[in-house]
């Protein structure tokens, strides 16, 4: 969903922003986001009420499954990588 919504008030029309634009420093914070829910479940101390917070975060916006799932493949990429 982007771009304004209009909203119609007897003869005159307001415009609303619908959806805050993500700047580059939004998705920077994701990004490190996404990288400390991947130890955090990764870790020894892994819970289920760590499993519920990580559902919840998930769910809060969109980006952040698509920022988690970015991670997932690039974690997954790296370790079927070979060392040499």
């Amino acid at each position: 969903m982007s771009g304004d919504h209009h909203l119609r008030c007897t003869a005159e029309t307001v415009t609303i922003s619908a959806v805050k634009k993500p700047t580059h420093e939004d998705d920077e914070l994701v990004r490190a986001e996404a990288a400390v829910w991947l130890a955090r479940l990764r870790s020894d101390q892994a819970s289920p009420q760590m499993q519920r917070s990580f559902t919840a975060w998930l769910a809060d916006d969109p980006s952040h499954a698509a920022a988690f799932l970015r991670l997932m493949r690039t974690w997954t990429a790296a370790g079927s990588l070979r060392r040499r």
